[in-house]
């Protein structure tokens, strides 16, 4: 990645998690003690390709996000936007926060839907 280049992840954390009927949303949910999004976000910040990182998430859990993002040491999270009642609504949200210098191509912007499967970074 050269310094004219940035790319942007958008987390799409804004499930409301009703399948499996839980209290709490699914991305504060320890899995081996720590939370699924912390995990999501250690991922992120050790892929160089990755300068940026937006998370959406449910209004009522903005809150709660940020200290997670706060509480796991995550330094690439430029915005935690609240989703929309869609995934598409959320998926827009997440992208409108992308900062002004993400380079609008397929390669530089990666959204992801964070619980469908452990982010590995390799």
């Amino acid at each position: 990645m050269t310094s004219s280049h940035c790319c942007c992840a958008v987390i799409a954390a804004a499930g409301s998690s009703t399948r499996m009927n839980l209290k709490t949303s699914k991305q504060f949910i320890p899995l081996l003690g720590v939370p699924v999004i912390a995990r999501t976000l250690s991922s992120f910040e050790a892929a160089e390709e990755i300068s940026s990182v937006v998370v959406v998430c449910r209004p009522e859990d903005r809150e709660q996000m940020g200290i997670a993002v706060h509480g796991c040491g995550a330094k690439k999270v430029v915005a935690i936007v609240a989703g929309g009642s869609t995934r598409q609504r959320s998926a827009a949200a997440g992208a409108a926060a992308v900062p002004a210098e993400t380079e609008w191509s397929a390669d530089q912007v990666f959204a992801t839907r964070h619980i469908k499967g452990a982010v590995a970074h390799e």
